[in-house]
C-alpha cells in the first residue's frame, strides 16, 4: 500500500484487505519495525499499531494462500513529533481576587495548529493529577505566531472569575476547577503526549527545576528573546520563566528593573554634653569636642586614657527627631582595644547599648567609617553617647572620634 504519515503515539492502522488470492487468503504477517521478525500472525486482514518514537519506520506484510504461495509488501510509514505548542503565561491570582486567573498557550509554528483533542491538567504539590480542560473539550485552532487564551468559567451568577480585557478563547471544562501556587500544569496532544509542562513554588513535577510563585497581580511568563524573536524553552522551567506583568493573549512583559534604594543621608550630630559617670575620678575629660560633629573628618575631638581609666561619656544629639542608625570615624592613630556605643531612646530613662568593642584583639575599626543601624528600626532618640579606654600600659594613649553622625533617610 502507499506510504504513511502519523504522530507519536497516534493509531495507525493498516489495511490488507485489498490483497487478493485465487484459491483465498489464509494469513497475515506483520513486521511492523523491521527487524526480520514477525509481531503478529494471524487471519485477520488488518492491524492497529502505534509508535512511541518519531522517524519513518519500515512495515512489511506477508500474505499466504491455502496453497501455500506467498507475496510480501513493505511500506514507510513516517511518524512525525508532536505539534510544538508552548504554555506561555501563567496567573494564579489577581490583587483584587483570588479566582481571577488565567493559563495562555502560544503557537511557535510557522502553520496552524488545531487544538481538537488536546487536553491542559494541573497537578498539586501533593502529586494529584486532575483536569482543567478534558480532551472532549478542547477544540478551535491556535494561529500561527498566536496565543490561545483558557480561563475558568463563570460563577452560577454569570460573574466572571477571570477579569481581564481579553476575551478568552476557551473556558476551564468544570466550575470548581482552579490552580494555585505549588502547582504544575500539563499540556498533553490529542495522541495524550506531553508537549510541555510548568511546575512553581513547591511543585514536584517540573522541567529540570521549578518556577518561583508569582504574587498576586502578577503572571509566571515564559521568557522573550529579542536576538531570535522566540519564548525561550530550554526545558528547564527555572530559567525560561520568570515573574512578569500580567499580559494575556499579548507578547510576554518582564517586570521593570528594581531602582535601587537611595543613598543613606547622614548628618552631624548639633551638639553634645560631657558625662563623667558614675566614677569622675577615672574619666578623663575630651578636648575640641564639637569637632567631633563638624562634617570633616580630617578634625577630631580627643582625650588620654591608661588602661586603668576610660574617657568621661561624650554625649551627642541628633540632627532630627528620628534616625536609622548612626556612623562614626575613629582616627587611625587613635590607641583604642575598647569602645562603646549606647543610646538614649525618647522616653526612656535606661540607656541601650548599641555596640561594644569589649577586646583588645577585636577593637573598633579606625581610618574609616563604621555604620551601625538600630535595632529597633527608626526611633526617636533623644541622644548617642561614646566613650574609650586601651589595653596598653604606659604612658596615657590619645583617643581620637574624627566625627559621629546620625542616619537621617526621610
Amino acid at each position: 500500500g502507499p506510504d504513511q504519515t502519523g504522530e507519536t503515539k497516534e493509531t495507525i492502522i493498516f489495511d490488507a484487505s485489498a490483497s487478493t488470492d485465487n484459491v483465498g487468503i489464509v494469513s497475515y504477517q506483520w513486521d511492523v519495525n523491521n527487524d526480520g521478525q514477525w509481531n503478529l500472525e494471524g487471519v485477520n486482514p488488518t492491524l492497529e499499531e502505534g509508535y512511541s518514537e518519531s522517524g519513518e519506520h519500515l512495515v512489511t506484510l506477508k500474505v499466504a494462500d491455502a496453497a501455500g504461495n506467498t507475496a510480501t509488501d513493505t511500506l514507510a510509514i513516517t511518524i512525525l513529533p508532536p505539534p510544538k505548542i508552548l504554555i506561555s503565561e501563567i496567573q494564579i491570582e489577581a490583587l483584587e481576587s483570588v479566582s481571577d486567573e488565567f493559563i495562555e498557550l502560544y503557537n511557535p509554528n510557522d502553520q496552524d495548529v488545531d487544538l481538537t483533542g488536546f487536553a491542559l491538567k494541573k497537578k498539586t504539590s501533593s502529586g494529584s493529577e486532575s483536569n482543567l480542560v478534558s480532551s472532549a473539550g478542547f477544540s478551535d485552532i491556535i494561529a500561527s505566531l498566536g496565543y490561545f487564551l483558557i480561563v475558568p468559567q463563570l460563577n452560577d451568577d454569570g460573574s466572571p472569575n477571570y477579569r481581564g480585557e481579553v476575551s478568552p478563547d476557551l473556558y476551564y471544562s468544570g466550575k470548581d476547577y482552579s490552580i494555585a501556587a505549588d502547582n504544575t500544569i500539563l499540556l498533553y496532544d490529542r495522541c495524550n503526549n506531553l508537549i510541555d509542562k510548568v511546575g512553581w513554588g513547591e511543585a514536584q513535577d517540573f522541567e529540570t527545576a521549578p518556577a518561583e510563585n508569582p504574587s498576586p497581580g502578577q503572571s509566571l511568563g515564559r521568557k522573550w528573546d529579542e536576538d531570535t524573536q522566540e519564548y525561550q524553552d530550554t526545558d528547564d522551567n527555572s530559567q525560561d520563566f520568570e515573574v512578569q506583568i500580567s499580559s494575556p493573549r499579548a507578547k510576554n512583559q518582564p517586570l521593570p528593573p528594581e531602582e535601587p534604594p537611595p543613598e543613606p543621608t547622614y548628618l552631624p550630630a548639633v551638639g553634645h554634653n560631657i558625662d563623667e559617670g558614675d566614677q569622675p575620678d577615672r574619666a578623663k575629660l575630651w578636648e575640641d569636642e564639637p569637632r567631633a560633629y563638624d562634617d570633616n573628618t580630617d578634625t577630631f575631638a580627643k582625650s588620654k586614657v591608661t588602661p586603668t581609666t576610660w574617657t568621661a561619656w561624650l554625649e551627642l544629639f541628633p540632627p532630627t527627631e528620628k534616625s536609622q542608625g548612626v556612623r562614626f570615624w575613629i582616627d587611625a592613630q587613635s590607641q583604642i582595644s575598647f569602645f562603646r556605643v549606647e543610646l538614649l531612646y525618647s522616653n526612656y530613662e535606661s540607656w541601650d547599648c548599641l555596640k561594644n568593642w569589649n577586646s583588645p584583639y577585636s577593637s573598633a575599626p579606625k581610618g574609616e567609617w563604621v555604620i551601625l543601624d538600630y535595632t529597633r528600626g527608626e526611633s526617636s532618640v533623644e541622644k548617642a553617647r561614646v566613650k574609650f579606654n586601651t589595653s596598653l600600659w604606659g604612658s596615657p594613649r590619645e583617643v581620637r572620634l574624627n566625627e559621629f553622625q546620625f542616619k537621617t533617610n526621610p
